[in-house]
C-alpha cells in the first residue's frame, strides 16, 4: 500500500495528546512544520529534512504546495514526498525509483538521492 493510500484511508480526525499518531500523519507533520518554518522565516535548516526541502524546488524546477499543519487535505507535492519517503524506509526500490523519476531527470535526482535517504532514515528514527 502506497504512502498515499495509507494517508487516503485515515479517518479525518484530531488524535488526541498522549496516543500515538499514524506515522505517515507523524512524517506529514514534520514535512509541514519545517516547509512552514523554511517559508515564512526564510531561515536555513540543517536537518536533513531541512536541506531536502531547501533543495527539491530548484530540483522540481517550481516551489512545493504544502498545507498549513493540521489540514486534513493533502497536496500532490506532500503525498509525492511522504510516498517517496515511505519507500526508502520499507526499502522498496522500485516504487522510489519511480517516484523520484517520474518528477525530475537522473541526473538531478542522482544529486537527491542522498539528502532523501538522509531525511527518511531521521524520520523513521524519531518515530
Amino acid at each position: 500500500m502506497s504512502a498515499v493510500s495509507r494517508i487516503s484511508s485515515l479517518p479525518h480526525r484530531e488524535f488526541p495528546s498522549g496516543r500515538e499518531h499514524p506515522p505517515l500523519m507523524d512524517a506529514l507533520g514534520q514535512v509541514r512544520c519545517v516547509g512552514r518554518r523554511l517559508r515564512l522565516h526564510g531561515a536555513r535548516d540543517p536537518s536533513p529534512l531541512g536541506v531536502l526541502l531547501q533543495r527539491l524546488p530548484a530540483m522540481l524546477g517550481r516551489r512545493l504546495v504544502f498545507h498549513e499543519p493540521g489540514a486534513r487535505d493533502v497536496s500532490f507535492d506532500e503525498a509525492w514526498l511522504l510516498n517517496l519517503l515511505d519507500a526508502v524506509r520499507s526499502a522498496d526500490e522500485d516504487r522510489y525509483r519511480f517516484a523520484l523519476l517520474s518528477r525530475m531527470p537522473r541526473d538531478r535526482a542522482s544529486a537527491l538521492h542522498f539528502l532523501v535517504c538522509q531525511a527518511a532514515h531521521t524520520l523513521d528514527t524519531s518515530r
